[in-house]
């Protein structure tokens, strides 16, 4: 179920839930509002990255980097008449243990509402249309977003990685907290 094409063509992926569309990205979407978010020093530190201005044919060409087949990189649009692109999920699968790793930013200021509804749909998804067993996440210690994010989409604490990952500008190291979720604890919330 989670083998990738034979084919060279990339495989597209969407869906739409709770007023929110997740679908691939293709070298042709890199755009000036990306391109802006990754210039956001307070919201790449975040994520542990430095601030960084690429052109556009360089971010064309880190999309294009993703093979939407076992690392998938998804625009998160409002699913309004014009999509309104707000941020990026991206999701590595390991086929052979079906595990997916999750990470993503939301790129644009809320109010976001139903978007933990429609992330826990992408979980549905992962789980019921992917074949994966588990979710699994690892946050740093010190984005408390992400670890309120991992808590209401019913991710479990597993463990604190000690000095797993070294922070973007040389100056030492950071813990990450490893969160799971198997698809046997997992029952999609009903959404109001």
């Amino acid at each position: 179920m989670l083998r990738p094409a034979a084919s060279s063509i990339r495989p597209q992926i969407q869906w739409r839930d709770c007023g929110y569309i997740a679908r691939s990205l293709n070298p042709r979407d890199a755009n000036e509002r990306y391109l802006g978010w990754l210039q956001n020093a307070e919201l790449m530190a975040a994520l542990n990255m430095p601030a960084r201005k690429l052109s556009l044919a360089e971010l064309s060409a880190n999309i294009a980097s993703f093979d939407q087949r076992s690392k998938l990189l998804l625009g998160i649009y409002r699913d309004l008449p014009e999509p309104d692109f707000i941020g990026i999920f991206i999701i590595d699968l390991y086929l052979d243990h079906r595990l997916a790793r999750v990470s993503g930013f939301l790129g644009e200021k809320g109010p976001h509402k139903n978007f933990m509804a429609f992330t826990k749909s992408a979980f549905d998804h992962l789980f019921k249309s992917r074949g994966v067993e588990k979710i699994g996440a690892q946050v740093a210690v010190n984005n408390t977003a992400a670890i309120a994010a991992c808590w209401a989409l019913g991710l479990r604490q597993e463990g604190l990685l000690r000095g797993e990952i070294r922070k973007f500008d040389g100056s030492g190291r950071i813990d990450q907290i490893a969160y799971g979720l198997l698809r046997d604890e997992w029952k999609k919330p009903q959404v109001k």
